[in-house]
């Protein structure tokens, strides 16, 4: 797919701080968006950092991929960068503006009103704990200069109004979109599970997420001795890569081998190939807090795999209890254990609340259903 170069159709500019590759969730999502729409418009995305993975699938994705480095506010050159944006936007003026992550939705929304955008767009798709006073304060001044601000939950537009002071009027709710055909007919890999050392007749619990501090991983590994107990054939699959300085990786398998369950623990990285391990999990479980919208739970349930979810962040959008998963408070490794005993012994109940899931995504998470409600936000006419 290259770029299309009519004229008459709107331009977009997406500015986001970085976007190293497309497994993350932000990063997926926004290129399922530019993808989708980028026979409306014509779409530039422009990243704050070196951006390679970008830069090389340009084409791809229907899109121009422009980088404007900035290194930090203390730096001169970041200030000439800063006003190369905004001359940049004022000589390609685009009618909508769209900014993600932290330094775009503060300095990408400046030079966008300083570059008379007509409709400024900021994101919000997660709890936001990690939002300094600093950071926080330079995001209200911001928001001043928004047309509104997009949340992928509702969960994460109450607390943005909230913490944020804003009214509800000014943020709305799109959730992500998920393309089930992947999902569709995933079946075990015998050779997938012999490789991880993974038994014929394992119940395999499946825990997808990088391994950052609010994916909670240990407490999936705190609940498993508490499931051998009652299911002896249980062994737990953590998909996903270290994504922080900190070595969360080695110290969830640091805590596994503590509590003697390492031979039961087993770690890979999906490298993009998630399909490839969906298949071998008879249930599927998000540990996490302050999630905005969980694409693992979503995948989950695209797969037909129950889902047992932390009821934290945009996780009860997605899941509502005992109609098609299981919540469970967060942290509480108890009550997680509970309800992985609950549905190995049930197999009608793992398999009534798959079958109720992936009806739930199908309908209300559809790729055209998001593409036409940022269509419809933008002002665009989907072709």
């Amino acid at each position: 797919m290259i770029q299309s170069d009519d004229s008459s159709l709107p331009r977009v500019t997406v500015i986001i701080d970085s976007f190293l590759h497309a497994n993350a969730g932000t990063e997926n999502q926004l290129a399922k968006i530019v993808r989708g729409l980028s026979g409306s418009a014509r779409i530039e995305v422009i990243t704050l950092r070196e951006s390679p993975w970008l830069q090389a699938n340009a084409d791809a994705l229907g899109i121009k991929a422009t980088l404007m480095p900035i290194d930090g506010v203390r730096r001169l050159r970041s200030y000439r960068t800063i006003y190369n944006l905004i001359k940049h936007l004022r000589d390609t003026c685009p009618q909508v503006v769209h900014t993600f992550f932290p330094i775009a939705n503060v300095l990408g929304v400046v030079a966008a009103r300083v570059a008379n955008v007509p409709a400024i767009y900021s994101s919000r798709r997660d709890y936001g704990e990690w939002m300094t006073p600093r950071y926080l304060a330079a995001t209200r001044l911001a928001n001043r200069f928004v047309t509104a601000i997009i949340a992928n939950s509702k969960r994460v537009a109450e607390l943005t109004c909230t913490r944020e002071r804003l009214s509800a009027a000014r943020v709305r709710v799109i959730h992500n979109g998920i393309d089930l055909t992947p999902f569709a007919e995933l079946s075990r890999s015998v050779a997938t599970a012999h490789a991880l050392a993974i038994p014929d007749q394992a119940t395999v619990i499946g825990l997808v997420a990088n391994y950052r501090p609010m994916k909670r991983h240990e407490t999936l590994v705190r609940a498993l001795p508490l499931v051998l107990r009652q299911h002896p054939d249980a062994h737990v699959l953590f998909v996903g890569a270290n994504m922080t300085p900190e070595d969360i990786e080695s110290r969830v398998r640091a805590l596994s081998e503590h509590l003697g369950v390492a031979e039961r623990v087993h770690q890979v990285h999906a490298d993009g190939n998630v399909t490839d391990y969906l298949g071998l999990i008879d249930i599927g479980i998000n540990c996490s807090e302050g999630e905005g919208l969980s694409n693992a739970i979503m995948e989950y349930m695209a797969a037909g795999i129950p889902v047992i979810a932390a009821d934290s962040g945009g996780n009860p959008d997605l899941v509502t209890h005992e109609r098609n998963g299981l919540l469970f408070a967060l942290d509480d490794h108890e009550a997680l254990a509970d309800a992985i005993n609950a549905l190995i012994s049930a197999p009608e109940l793992r398999r009534s609340l798959a079958r109720k899931a992936r009806q739930f995504v199908a309908e209300e998470f559809s790729i055209p259903s998001m593409l036409n409600r940022f269509a419809v936000e933008y002002g665009i006419p989907i072709r």
